[in-house]
C-alpha cells in the first residue's frame, strides 16, 4: 500500500522517506547553508555553485560512503543513506537559493 508521502518523491533512490520526499528535515539545513553563504559574503553564483557542487558531491559514491560511515552516528536514518531522490536534490539546492534571498532581503 502506498504512503501519502510517495506524491512527494521523485526519482527515488533510496529506502525510507528522508532525502526521498521533496523536502525533509535536513532541508532546514541547506536553508541555513544559502543563509551562511550570503551572511559570508559570497557572491550570488559562487554561492550557487558551492550548493550544486555540494549536491553533486553528497550524491556521489564517495558522498554517500561519507554519509553512511560518519553521519550516521549522529542520524541513525543515515545507515541505509544512497542518496537523495532527484526530487530531493533539486529541492535542497532552491532551498539553499531561497536562503540566500532570505539574506539579500532582510540583511
Amino acid at each position: 500500500m502506498a504512503d501519502w508521502r510517495d506524491r512527494f518523491v521523485f526519482g527515488r533512490r533510496g529506502p525510507g522517506y528522508t532525502d526521498q520526499v521533496l523536502l525533509d528535515l535536513f532541508s532546514i539545513v541547506h536553508f541555513f547553508s544559502g543563509l551562511i553563504l550570503y551572511l559570508i559574503g559570497f557572491e550570488f553564483v559562487v554561492a550557487f555553485g558551492l550548493l550544486v557542487i555540494f549536491e553533486v558531491w553528497e550524491n556521489s559514491d564517495a558522498g554517500t560512503a561519507f554519509w553512511r560511515k560518519y553521519m550516521a552516528k549522529i542520524f541513525p536514518s543515515q545507515r541505509t543513506y544512497y542518496g537523495d531522490s532527484w526530487g530531493n536534490l533539486i529541492a535542497d539546492i532552491v532551498v539553499g537559493v531561497l536562503g540566500y534571498f532570505v539574506g539579500v532581503w532582510f540583511y
